[in-house]
């Protein structure tokens, strides 16, 4: 076989699986979205879809943001796979792109969550229970503040460095 034929049918591979990775995280995306209104009570008002944001000039964007009370509580990516690879991208997301941090970062492949404080990094539950139910959500269990300066350049870049190779969407 050529070089040439070679190379395109590895394009096409890759293409492919892209294709498949899109169509997989709308899936994803929709259970979410889903199990976001129907299973924990948050409203249509209380979900941003797509939020664009910019840092330092450059686009980024998570799946949904959940605000309650006016505040942005919770930054969810959705993911077909490798949950654990997407902890850091969500959580220099949550650090950088508000004045304050969004409290808690949240990953997930529609079956499994990983919750994340965004403070300190811990994981708060690896659950999908582990998102907190709209009904009787104290806010001031949340921590509303502003990512240390000596960090906010390190998470900036951690962000751009995830942004810059296409894992906020595929």
């Amino acid at each position: 076989m050529e070089k040439a034929e070679r190379e395109k049918r590895i394009m096409e591979k890759v293409k492919l699986e892209e294709e498949l990775d899109r169509f997989a995280t709308e899936t994803i995306r929709a259970q979410m979205l889903q199990y976001l209104k129907a299973d924990r009570g948050y409203g249509d008002g209380e979900l941003e879809m797509d939020p664009q944001f910019s840092v330092d000039g450059k686009p980024s964007s998570v799946d949904f943001i959940i605000t309650v009370d006016g505040k942005r509580l919770m930054a969810v990516k959705c993911a077909p796979t490798a949950l654990e690879s997407r902890e850091r991208h969500i959580l220099a997301f949550c650090r950088v792109v508000e004045d304050c941090l969004i409290p808690m970062a949240v990953v997930t492949d529609g079956t499994e969550a990983r919750i994340l404080d965004t403070a300190t990094g811990r994981l708060i539950s690896g659950a999908m229970e582990g998102i907190p139910m709209r009904d009787g959500l104290d806010m001031s269990a949340f921590a509303f503040i502003r990512c240390p300066e000596e960090r906010l350049e390190k998470e900036k870049r951690i962000l751009c460095a995830y942004d810059a190779i296409g894992c906020p969407r595929q």
